[in-house]
């Protein structure tokens, strides 16, 4: 039972440049050529069936399959990985593209997990033939993703009458597979574990599901620094609609499913990543807030769209970051102390510093306008996406929108009752008790928003708790103060 390392891996030449001749061949000779890089896939699935077989029964407790695959055939896979990837290149025929990115999410979900974090890279700016120190290899997710991002979002209208069956759906589904690394499990893999032992963040090693985010971000949330930028869709009804589609490909890549209570893909982003989404975020939902009041700003490139599709872009969301701020929350150290299953917290938690990144940050940006002036469109966008992340965010998420928020309110209060004091029946005056009043107003309602938030949070954890009561209240702090405003 004598196993000789790299047997059946044997170093070839690889001709990367072969997409130039497969171009060149008819569909269906394409689509053999696919075939045969599938049945190299299972082969390989295969040979990782039997070395787990021969290590059981050598009953080596210490050593795993990964530790034991050689840096020359990861080197070969990671070949394997950019040649396959090559292959989509200028593919239009949508039998074949649909073939191709199968192929590629299947090469993810085959070949990721031999390339364990302990030992190896999964990042990627590294060319195939350079290695890191100590023998480490990268696994090419740059390759791919630079391989399928022009073909999303995926805009196809099948043919009528056609016989083969091929949907925009089933191609996009298959372009999200690759794009999430849907079915990829990695060994060990949390890059913000990494970025701390590094002292840095991962700008060096990029990961498949950053480099989506962005693209996807990109899609939500437009840069205006390029000139050269094409929106995706035309037309003011599609705009809307096209971020709306983003928002939910960003559902799909970092939230659970349905079916699931954790999602790995969370644990493989940055906390840069994460600051940059909040943002967008929460800036995109001001514009469609004040398009959605008809009042465009000069900075707002969604002016003038129909308000009922501007306001479900704007709850869509705050639906999204308040549930991804929950997630992060009940994942990570500084949570309510109960698991997802009402037991003991998990093993696996998630860096407190992600939770910090997308929540703990946008607050310190928006709270400060609710103490100065939260009657205006900024304020009032501002109150509604901070109480909905207080909503459905967490208690500690609860805690901290108070803590930043109640405080800005009450002050407003406090002035106006100042000014109300030295108020006199001049034109002027009246018109700043107009203006003092309408500050009032957005105070209390700011106020009314956030005791909502705190029911609704409590009510949740009561429910899933068996009727757990929080002691103290959070809104102990702040209740005796709104009373006597």
């Amino acid at each position: 039972n004598n196993i000789h390392s790299g047997a059946g891996y044997e170093s070839m030449q690889i001709d990367l440049s072969v997409e130039e001749g497969l171009s060149q061949l008819p569909r269906a000779k394409r689509s053999i050529c696919f075939n045969l890089l599938e049945a190299a896939l299972e082969g390989i699935v295969n040979d990782a069936s039997k070395w787990k077989v021969l290590l059981s029964q050598s009953q080596s407790e210490k050593s795993s399959f990964c530790d034991l695959v050689p840096a020359s055939v990861l080197e070969k896979m990671s070949s394997f990985g950019s040649l396959s990837a090559s292959c989509l290149h200028g593919e239009t025929d949508p039998r074949c593209l649909l073939q191709v990115l199968r192929l590629l999410n299947r090469t993810q979900q085959v070949m990721l997990p031999l390339f364990d974090s302990q030992h190896y890279s999964i990042g990627s700016h590294m060319k195939v033939e350079e290695s890191h120190p100590g023998g480490k290899v990268a696994f090419p997710s740059v390759v791919i993703f630079d391989a399928v991002a022009p073909y999303y979002p995926v805009h196809f209208t099948p043919p009528k009458n056609d016989p083969h069956g091929i949907t925009r759906d089933m191609l996009q589904n298959s372009l999200m597979s690759v794009l999430c690394e849907r079915g990829a499990k990695y060994n060990h893999f949390n890059i913000t574990e990494i970025d701390n032992a590094g002292g840095k963040e991962s700008g060096e090693d990029e990961t498949m599901i950053t480099l989506s985010g962005r693209m996807f971000l990109e899609r939500l949330d437009p840069p205006k620094t390029v000139m050269d930028y094409d929106p995706v869709s035309t037309g003011s009804n599609s705009e809307v609609e096209d971020k709306l589609d983003a928002v939910r490909d960003l559902s799909v890549l970092l939230l659970p499913s349905s079916s699931e209570n954790t999602n790995p893909n969370i644990r493989r982003v940055t906390t840069a990543f994460l600051t940059e989404l909040s943002s967008s975020l929460a800036r995109v939902h001001e514009q469609s807030i004040t398009s959605a009041t008809g009042s465009p700003t000069t900075d707002d490139a969604t002016g003038g769209l129909d308000a009922e599709d501007q306001i479900s872009l704007a709850s869509s969301i705050r639906q999204f970051s308040s549930t991804l701020a929950h997630w992060l929350e009940e994942n990570g150290p500084s949570s309510f102390g109960f698991g997802l299953n009402g037991g003991e917290k998990k093993a696996e938690m998630i860096d407190s510093s992600l939770w910090e990144a997308f929540v703990v940050d946008i607050i310190r940006r928006l709270s400060p306008t609710l103490g100065s002036a939260p009657q205006g469109l900024h304020g009032r966008a501002s109150t509604a996406y901070l109480a909905s992340l207080a909503a459905g965010g967490g208690l500690v998420t609860l805690n901290k929108v108070l803590q930043s928020c109640i405080p800005g309110f009450l002050g407003v209060l406090a002035l106006l009752d100042e000014n109300r004091e030295d108020s006199t029946t001049s034109t002027q005056s009246s018109n700043a008790k107009n203006r003092d009043e309408e500050k009032m107003a957005a105070a209390m309602r700011g106020i009314a928003a956030l005791i909502s938030s705190c029911r609704v949070t409590l009510g949740r954890l009561e429910r899933k708790h068996r009727g757990v009561k929080i002691n103290p209240h959070p809104m102990l702090l702040f209740s005796s103060k709104i009373i006597q405003k």
